[in-house]
């Protein structure tokens, strides 16, 4: 219900009703005015000129309220931000690309982008909360990351997604498991093996994929596959960057892969 009062409320501010600009009768010269917008705002993002390219997603929006390709541009470029920062603008970036990933799925229910978005918002709001919040989230990460591959088995991001819920829980000592038996019911059966299986279907589908090879080194490294680990570790110094955390898990790649060195 937010999402559909937030694209309304913004229908109303752009004077069109929600995707009125793929209508045939809309003026070639606004469609072309919001690709442009959209062309601006993923420079910005490859160049990760974050807030940037907020903007340029924002007027993209104002355009088109129900588009595509702007929606699916705040829920990444806010992400990105909020990896970018911390404390409570952090937070808050989270918070934002949660509710344009909300907006993608009740406007594209057919489409894998918004649960999948959602599962991304959710695991970053994760990493900054207590034991207890950590498990009810993970929760709700599973789910829409499982939603999303319910709309699309072979959409890779959410393999990855699932794959970390699988390690992340897997690795969940004995008092967390307790403390979540007594507040949530427990805990999914949840395994490395599992994690792995998940993470090697994503790099098969996206071999170029940077965070699917670095999350699939650190659940082989879990595992104590450390021949395996350097393997797709070394790969992920071989691949271009996108955003600036994928710089952050080269960082990281190389400082393992020098720990593993003999």
């Amino acid at each position: 219900m937010l999402a559909a009062l937030l694209a309304l409320q913004c229908a109303a501010q752009a004077g069109v009703p929600p995707g009125a600009i793929c209508a045939d009768d809309v003026p070639r010269d606004r469609r072309a005015e919001y690709a442009a917008a959209i062309a601006r705002a993923d420079e910005r993002h490859r160049s990760l000129s974050y807030e940037q390219a907020i903007d340029a997603y924002h007027e993209a929006l104002f355009l088109d309220p129900a588009g595509l390709e702007a929606l699916r541009g705040l829920a990444d470029a806010w992400n990105d931000l909020g990896e970018a920062t911390t404390g409570e603008a952090a937070e808050d970036a989270f918070v934002r690309a949660l509710g344009h990933a909300q907006c993608l799925e009740e406007l594209f229910p057919t489409m894998p982008d918004g649960p999948y978005w959602k599962a991304v918002a959710y695991g970053n709001l994760t990493a900054r909360r207590g034991p207890g919040d950590k498990v009810a989230l993970a929760r709700e990460i599973a789910a829409a990351a499982r939603c999303a591959l319910d709309k699309d088995p072979e959409f890779a991001p959410a393999l990855v997604a699932l794959g970390i819920y699988e390690r992340e829980l897997a690795g969940l000592g004995f008092f967390a498991r307790v403390a979540a038996r007594a507040l949530f019911g427990g805990v999914e059966d949840t395994s490395l093996g599992e994690s792995e299986r998940l993470l090697r279907r994503a790099v098969a589908l996206a071999p170029a994929s940077l965070l699917a090879r670095y999350e699939l080194g650190l659940t082989l490294l879990g595992m104590n596959k450390k021949d395996a680990a350097a393997a797709e570790l070394r790969l992920v110094l071989e691949l271009l960057p996108g955003e600036a955390s994928d710089v952050r898990r080269q960082l990281d790649a190389a400082a393992r892969l020098a720990r593993l060195a003999p």
